[in-house]
């Protein structure tokens, strides 16, 4: 859990209604629960008791239920005709229930409904559950902006209410939604300050870091790529954006109205659209020459391949207050990267690097280990590429990296729907919901999730020895060390039975 910037979805759903006439209240539970518990002596079990379903300590149970029956009673208090609850992941599916359950324990005649990507392209049929027991009264699927105003008005039948069948928006839905209204947040709870990876950075590192609040901001939906193991095409099949300029001034605008100079985009990646990215970064830098503005945003961008960025584009990016980029490299090799779909070398990773050194721009790398081709090879040139790039973690360049956990195959993604195709198989859990983490490949039958597991630790130690900060690094070990538990006998069994 990280609080750098507030949840979006909120205040640009309130934006909406508010827009068509609506009355609406935002609640920030996300801020609540981080810091009534970032500072407990238990907080890394209480922050994994999201991600982990097998989870059992009732001490921590019981201090979650009882946090979640204050917002609960907070919310009953309201007296609204409904309650929506965003559900940004799988990790909110836990607490999401919980507060559902508390409220209508309180209130059985409260509506509720869910909404966000956490119950749209899941394994698992989360809200259909809910409503057949009763804990919701309607579900939305995919984006809401649009559905949000026809459930206001009771329209059930409407794609995406109560089904999957939901609607994509156009870019004309885009282009003309309202900015989101975050009156209603406390913006003091959120910026680096109140990041958790951060604070550990600046005592591991002895690099000041700036408190700065920070509020999102969308430019785009969808993506230029189409990686493997990504569901970002199956929610936006055709990459969509707002307008370089319009941001921009969505930017400065905001930047006046909440006295904020930090931004942090939503996109799945800022520069998808060169034309467009080009015309927001020359904006801003021109506006923060002639006000001495100094706003500053962060986000995930794609570094690309044959010096596409030239040089004039990393002074723009550079101008116009790029101060942290988070890009997905996913792996150490050349080879597993462009089977993923990320058509990038080392050499140009190094290239990019190289120009965020030289314009003091910092970056956030995504890794994934255990791609399901990955052999022990590729595993060695993982290790190469920690070794080649360290001088670029000890000047900060990489300010730190995510390794995560290891692949999981998710719905709706390319490398789900190729399974046969590359020999990967599910093993089948005989309680409970398919695991997206139980899968083995026949055509790279050594790569269990035993080995998988191990080359994540190694990894991690490895890349640590050689000056990299993970800063999630417990938290991420915390919860393979969980699902191993569920998980290995279900493995053993089903390699037991392929040997026989």
């Amino acid at each position: 859990m990280n609080l750098l910037y507030p949840p979006p979805a909120p205040g640009l759903l309130k934006s909406i209604l508010v827009a068509n006439h609506y009355s609406c209240k935002t609640k920030d539970f996300v801020a609540d629960f981080f810091h009534s518990f970032r500072n407990h002596p238990e907080w890394n079990k209480i922050d994994n008791w999201n991600a982990l379903p097998n989870f059992n300590d009732p001490k921590i149970e019981k201090i979650i239920s009882s946090k979640v029956e204050e917002w609960a009673k907070e919310i009953v208090e309201f007296d609204s005709a409904w309650v929506g609850i965003s559900i940004f992941s799988y990790e909110s599916h836990k607490i999401g229930k919980l507060l559902t359950e508390k409220i209508k324990i309180i209130n059985p005649n409260q509506k509720i409904f869910l909404g966000g990507a956490g119950i749209t392209n899941v394994r698992t049929p989360y809200p259909e559950e809910l409503f057949d027991q009763g804990l919701i009264d309607a579900y939305i699927t995919g984006e809401g902006e649009q559905s949000i105003l026809e459930l206001a008005k009771g329209n059930f039948d409407y794609p995406g209410i109560n089904n999957r069948n939901f609607v994509k928006l156009e870019k004309k839905h885009l282009d003309s939604m309202p900015t989101g209204d975050y009156s209603d947040y406390d913006l003091t709870l959120y910026g680096k300050e109140n990041l958790g990876i951060y604070n550990d950075l600046q005592s591991l590192t002895q690099t000041f870091v700036e408190s700065e609040n920070t509020l999102p901001i969308t430019g785009s939906k969808g993506c230029v790529r189409a990686c493997s193991y990504c569901d970002v095409p199956y929610l936006w099949p055709k990459f969509t954006h707002r307008g370089g300029i319009e941001v921009a001034n969505e930017i400065i605008e905001k930047s006046k109205k909440y006295g904020v100079r930090k931004f942090h985009f939503t996109d799945s990646l800022v520069n998808g659209s060169m034309k467009e990215f080009r015309l927001m970064c020359s904006t801003l830098a021109k506006y923060n020459v002639d006000k001495n503005a100094n706003i500053v945003w962060t986000g995930q961008f794609i570094f690309r391949p044959n010096r596409q960025h030239t040089q004039e584009d990393w002074d723009l990016i550079a101008q116009s207050g790029a101060s942290y980029l988070e890009v997905g490299l996913e792996s150490g090799s050349d080879e597993i990267r462009f089977q993923m779909g990320k058509k990038l070398t080392n050499d140009d990773i190094e290239h990019e690097l190289g120009n965020c050194r030289t314009h003091k721009i910092t970056t956030f790398p995504f890794f994934i280990v255990g791609y399901p081709t990955e052999t022990d090879q590729h595993f060695y040139e993982y290790k190469q590429w920690f070794e080649r790039f360290k001088s670029f973690a000890e000047d900060k360049t990489i300010l730190s990296l995510e390794l995560g956990g290891t692949l999981r195959i998710q719905p709706n993604t390319p490398d789900f729907n190729n399974l046969p195709k590359m020999g990967v198989e599910f093993i089948k859990t005989e309680h409970g919901p398919q695991d997206d983490l139980l899968w083995w490949n026949k055509n790279n039958p050594t790569l269990t999730l035993a080995k998988r597991f191990w080359r994540r630790f190694t990894l991690g130690k490895f890349a640590k020895q050689h000056g990299f900060i993970l800063p999630s690094d417990k938290k991420d070990l915390t919860f393979l060390w969980a699902k191993w538990n569920q998980l290995k006998d279900i493995e053993r069994k089903f390699l037991d039975e392929r040997k026989n």
